[in-house]
């Protein structure tokens, strides 16, 4: 079987974090990073060995990646959602989808329409201090 290759748009803190887990497995291949600050993203890519692109526009064009993890912000999200979805980019969202209703439909409309697959960080609701909550 092929590994799955992921680029990472946004390499701050959590991008990290799921980076981290990612590095471990042998099915899972990190293609490429993109960030609007460069220094970070070179930074990201020499610690998880791939190529750094300041541009989301260079990403596409020098990877072809199965999916991309979203880790920004959560005022910037929509573009970078929409711009994947549309080539076909399965995408790993790290909450909040958007900062307001607008973007949020927007993204749920080319979702629906390119029917990639989708899946929204919020991990933690999965933690035991959650379940310890929940009871």
């Amino acid at each position: 079987m092929n590994p799955v290759e992921v680029c990472f748009i946004g390499c701050g803190g959590i991008a990290n974090v799921h980076a981290e887990h990612l590095r471990c497995r042998d099915d899972v291949v990190m293609a490429g990073c993109c960030d609007i600050n460069k220094e970070r993203a070179e930074t990201f890519a020499a610690k998880y060995n791939m190529p750094a692109y300041g541009k989301t526009a260079d990403l596409w064009e020098k990877t072809s990646p199965h999916a991309v993890y979203i880790t920004v912000p959560p005022d910037v999200h929509g573009p970078y959602e929409i711009e994947a979805a549309e080539r076909g980019v399965h995408l790993f969202i790290e909450k909040p989808i958007a900062s307001d209703l607008i973007t949020a439909r927007k993204i749920a409309a080319v979702v629906r329409k390119t029917k990639v697959l989708v899946s929204v960080g919020y991990c933690f609701c999965y933690s035991e201090p959650v379940r310890i909550a929940q009871q």
